[in-house]
């Protein structure tokens, strides 16, 4: 069970006071602008932070002891001013002080976490993944270096970028393949002077990233990213990694690939990462809500795999065993006062007297209403 460690965010952007206590698994949830990237970015720089002052000195970027250029070049353009005399981060007893990080020495190690953000299908929308200097001054640190990322493991991979037989087991593979690729291969292709290209291959017909759905298009840079934690070969870990950060992982799907996903993200999760995850989804909680009842009975495996629509074999058992095993925190982010506050909803008790655990953030909000109006329908 991994050591419970609480981010803490005060006065930056958006935000006036938000806590996030990490668990094995933990979910950020809350509207739209409340800062849920931010609190993310802060935890990677945390983690990361001289490493990635080494990053941005790599690739050009100097931050001359300067909190401002740091924060622009971090978080994009736009922050640059928003680092202010009562900005406070800490992870556990750690203070993160910008200004002295800014001053601070350049390490070249690899990263610990691995961030997969919400622009990913930005990265790859010219149908390969742009360079660190490819993005504009605008684009936060962590899509450059995703993208880079991408770059790197989608050259090493070639052709077997899907279904990549020896980084997924077999039931994950075929739950992925189910619910996206439709038997398809993913593959790398030179296309001259275009370069380097991902092509979708069904039979003799080869399809660019623009005539993909937009779900494959949203899923395949977040399958490939997370490649990063899952070494081919049989090994559990790649070290160094030691977190997972991965912003909405349901963007663009359907229900089916949504729990799909989840179950690729439980094998991550399995292999003694710590994972993040921000979401807008119902489903995404709707899981752990039933994880939260299903580990107290001991089919609980068992029906946790009927839950994902997921074969039920022994290795298959065992993820779910594990994923019920873990420790989850929920931590919902809204306004108050125009200004971001957050509150602990982990226990996600749909008969709860608190409206934001009883409507697990929002997410249950207008189907309540919903379901209530037309209940008064004589």
């Amino acid at each position: 069970m991994a050591r419970r460690t609480t981010l803490l965010v005060e006065n930056f952007g958006p935000i006036e006071k938000v806590e996030v206590p990490f668990s094995d698994i933990t979910v950020l949830v809350g509207p739209q602008a409340t800062g849920k990237s931010l609190v993310l970015q802060w935890l990677k720089l945390a983690i990361d932070r001289n490493r990635i002052l080494g990053t941005l000195g790599k690739h050009g970027y100097e931050v001359d002891g300067k909190a401002e250029l740091l924060a622009g070049w971090y978080f994009g353009a736009g922050y640059d001013k928003s680092i202010r005399p009562g900005t406070k981060v800490s992870l556990g007893k750690k203070v993160l002080d910008i200004r002295a990080l800014a001053e601070g020495r350049r390490r070249s190690e690899p990263h610990k976490a691995l961030y997969i953000p919400a622009h990913r299908a930005l990265v790859v929308g010219t149908g390969w993944p742009l360079t660190f200097r490819g993005f504009n001054e605008d684009t936060p640190f962590v899509v450059r270096y995703f993208s880079e990322l991408l770059r790197e493991l989608l050259g090493r991979i070639g052709n077997d970028v899907f279904p990549a037989q020896r980084r997924l087991r077999a039931p994950i593979r075929e739950a992925l393949d189910g619910a996206l690729f439709h038997g398809g291969q993913v593959v790398v292709e030179s296309r001259g002077f275009a370069g380097k290209q991902l092509r979708l291959v069904h039979g003799r017909t080869r399809l660019s990233l623009m005539e993909w759905t937009t779900g494959q298009r949203e899923a395949l840079p977040l399958l490939a990213g997370l490649y990063k934690a899952l070494p081919a070969g049989g090994s559990e870990r790649r070290g160094p990694i030691t977190w997972v950060i991965v912003e909405e992982p349901e963007l663009g799907l359907h229900p089916d690939a949504i729990l799909a996903t989840l179950l690729l993200l439980f094998e991550v999760s399995r292999r003694g990462y710590r994972l993040v995850v921000s979401t807008h989804s119902p489903l995404v909680l709707d899981l752990l809500w039933a994880m939260q009842q299903l580990r107290k009975h001991s089919d609980g495996p068992k029906r946790l795999l009927s839950v994902l629509r997921a074969q039920e074999n022994r290795f298959m058992l065992s993820l779910a065993s594990t994923a019920l095993a873990k420790t989850v925190s929920v931590v919902y982010l809204d306004f108050k006062n125009e200004r971001v506050t957050s509150q602990d909803i982990s226990k996600l008790d749909p008969m709860s007297d608190v409206a934001a655990e009883r409507d697990w953030g929002g997410l249950l909000r207008h189907n309540t209403r919903i379901a209530e109006e037309v209940a008064t329908v004589s």
